[in-house]
């Protein structure tokens, strides 16, 4: 009996693989849809449920950028500056218990930033105006943790 059943088995799983090794990247054929042409390269591609796994992974391979992600692209170096209470604690990580007082740029020179960064060839430039440590560079009344329970410019920064 412990043999007809190993018999069994083997005999089912070569079957089961002949028929998955011959149906792998295969779509159902469709009388009604004429063969599909060379894929092109587009923004936008159409999948349809008549797309085999192969034809799907084609199209997205071919596809483009829209018109306004190219210019993004183009700006090539973004700078990204994060000032909060790390800055003024010397450490690059924080953890969202830092007394807001520790903030406070007396000397600040954003217009220096600008030029340092205009210098380096940049071309955007963005604030991290709240972080992981969840000071807000804003004066805010729904939390206690942000400018304005700091020195900076009396709370009003």
């Amino acid at each position: 009996m412990k043999a007809s059943s190993t018999r069994f088995g083997v005999a089912f799983s070569t079957g089961l693989f002949l028929i998955l090794s011959l149906a792998h990247g295969q779509s159902l054929a469709n009388a009604n849809n004429p063969a599909p042409g060379p894929i092109e390269y587009s923004t936008l591609q159409q999948i349809s449920g008549d797309d085999s796994s192969a034809a799907i992974a084609e199209k997205a391979a071919k596809v483009l950028p829209r018109p306004n992600q190219t210019e993004w692209m183009r700006l090539e170096r973004t700078f990204f500056i994060h000032f909060g209470p790390n800055t003024f604690r010397s450490v690059e990580w924080g953890n969202g218990r830092e007394d807001p007082s520790v903030f406070n740029p007396t000397e600040l020179d954003a217009d220096q930033w600008v030029r340092a960064i205009k210098e380096a060839g940049g071309k955007m430039v963005v604030l991290v105006c709240k972080h992981h440590d969840g000071l807000s560079l804003w004066p805010t009344r729904y939390s206690n943790h942000s400018v304005a329970a700091s020195p900076w410019r009396g709370g009003m920064g």
